[in-house]
């Protein structure tokens, strides 16, 4: 075998971009190329029989030479490290290299390519702080969110169940009733709002937790005529359900609350931007697929703005004088939670004529029918559980005293009220013989999840509904495992609580 000859390699190495260094067995350089000379901003001559680690630095020359003439020329070895250059200027390089062994099986000369990658860690570091700066970002937007969620929400608890329990006082004339409707209708939309931005929020995070079971498709969709048919009425429109008498009885798996939030948001879509005629809606199933759909005979929408009316915050009229209200969120947030249901969101439209949102899911057969959640219309034939001692625990006092006049229409007398959690606490062992306790969970002094968790240490049995008005993390999930039985958002509806304390007590 030859012995390897550095000058056979000269005008091979200055052609390269990369610094290279050879040295002997020893690590004392003995070639350095034209790109070393640029790397560290000097004559490559000066390096000429000095040692490696001179130019290195210790730490890493002992790394790269242990590992360079323990392994052959195919593998190699590669550092990252900081050099000097003469100037006093500190560039980030990777380092690799290699050994040629000599048929003894001894490194005769160790090559050592230096590559300067100043610019890329640069790169890097900036990627890493606009990557922290943007979680940061979107950390105190949700912050904010869950904030204005819980702000906006209590003192809407209070307006919206107050106004029903005026709208449905005996004493209050037509017009007061007209009045009370306006202050509920917009009270309502202003919720709507708020929902949306949230689930948005939570969509966008990776946050929104689905909650999968039956689902009777046909009453579902009954349901939600009954609450649309008079929006409907008041425009003078015909709101038609084609009831499939052939899936009649058809049960399938989905997220009950956010299949209703989507129709419900292409019902009020298809009746705001229709001005005359009839809307329909129903459903079909195929061999593997539902499809839910609304058809209207309203504006239309022209095929240029088709795809751009599912992006957030955008609508078809943005100007200051557009004849439609809304904050554009609905039709956005409808096809992200149908794509996180493992659907899709068709739509066919033509201006002037009318348009067909169709939501197709993915048939998966349910087993039984689902008990309605939250937000059903009011059953007047609904009652409470006699004689029951109830505390409420509420630093609001507007939403204490809605809870207690809602419990006096149905001939409860509440008389304890705490106003945090240490203090209901000590009203608890006070009352052992309270029955149920309505749980603010964000209250100052002691939250409820706190004051769930301190109560089940000495009771098991009272039963606890938690309340909130933040939705924007698992607070469900989080109150359930402090021990609550049940979980309530605000606004409370009056059907909705009742339903609650009916199912913990049944």
């Amino acid at each position: 075998m030859k012995k390897f000859s550095v000058e056979r390699y000269e005008k091979l190495m200055d052609n390269l971009v990369e610094g290279i260094l050879i040295t002997d067995e020893k690590g004392v350089v003995v070639k350095a190329n034209l790109g070393v000379e640029k790397i560290f901003d000097t004559k490559g001559k000066l390096f000429i029989n000095k040692p490696l680690q001179e130019l290195i630095g210790r730490q890493v020359f002992d790394i790269i030479w242990k590992k360079a003439i323990n392994i052959n020329e195919e593998k190699g070895t590669s550092q990252e490290a900081v050099i000097t250059r003469l100037s006093g200027e500190k560039r980030d390089v990777l380092i690799n290299s290699f050994a040629c062994i000599d048929p003894n099986g001894k490194p005769e000369v160790i090559f050592v390519i230096i590559k300067d990658i100043t610019t890329r860690k640069r790169l890097e570091k900036d990627l890493m702080k606009t990557r922290k700066k943007s979680e940061e970002l979107n950390r105190l937007k949700n912050a904010f969110l869950a904030n204005m969620s819980h702000e906006i929400r209590t003192p809407l608890n209070a307006i919206l169940g107050f106004a029903d329990l005026l709208d449905d006082d005996k004493l209050i004339n037509s017009e007061q009733s007209s009045l009370i409707k306006i202050i509920k209708t917009s009270g309502y939309s202003l919720l709507q709002i708020i929902n949306n931005m949230v689930d948005l929020s939570r969509l966008e995070a990776g946050e929104l937790i689905l909650k999968i079971s039956d689902i009777d498709l046909h009453n579902l969709v009954t349901d939600l005529y009954e609450e649309f048919k008079d929006e409907a009425n008041k425009k003078e429109l015909r709101l038609i359900l084609n009831k499939n008498i052939k899936y009649k009885n058809l049960i399938i798996k989905s997220d009950y609350k956010r299949l209703k939030h989507i129709i419900s948001n292409l019902l009020s879509n298809a009746i705001k931007f229709t001005s005359s005629g009839n809307i329909i809606f129903g459903y079909t199933l195929s061999d593997d697929e539902v499809d839910i759909y609304v058809k209207d005979t309203g504006i239309g929408i022209a095929p240029e703005f088709q795809e751009v009316i599912f992006d957030s915050f955008r609508q078809i009229d943005i100007s200051l004088s557009r004849h439609f209200e809304g904050a554009g969120l609905g039709l956005s947030l409808s096809r992200k939670l149908v794509k996180l249901l493992g659907g899709r969101i068709e739509l066919k439209s033509t201006v002037g004529v009318g348009s067909s949102f169709s939501v197709c899911l993915p048939y998966a057969m349910g087993k039984k029918h689902m008990a309605h959640l939250n937000g059903l219309k009011s059953d007047s034939g609904m009652t409470l559980p006699k004689n029951l001692n109830i505390l409420i625990v509420e630093d609001t006092y507007s939403n204490y005293l809605y809870m207690e006049r809602l419990f006096a229409r149905h001939n409860i007398q509440v008389l304890l009220w705490a106003k945090d959690g240490k203090e209901a606490i000590m009203i608890l062992k006070d009352n052992p013989e309270i029955d149920l306790i309505l749980m603010d969970l964000n209250m100052p002094i002691m939250d409820g999840f706190t004051a769930t968790k301190e109560i089940r240490k000495f009771d098991k049995t009272v039963k606890i509904i938690a309340v909130t008005a933040y939705t924007l993390r698992t607070e469900e999930e989080d109150a359930l495992k402090a021990g609550c039985n049940a979980y309530l958002s605000k606004p409370v509806l009056e059907s909705a609580l009742l339903e609650k304390v009916n199912r913990v007590f049944d």
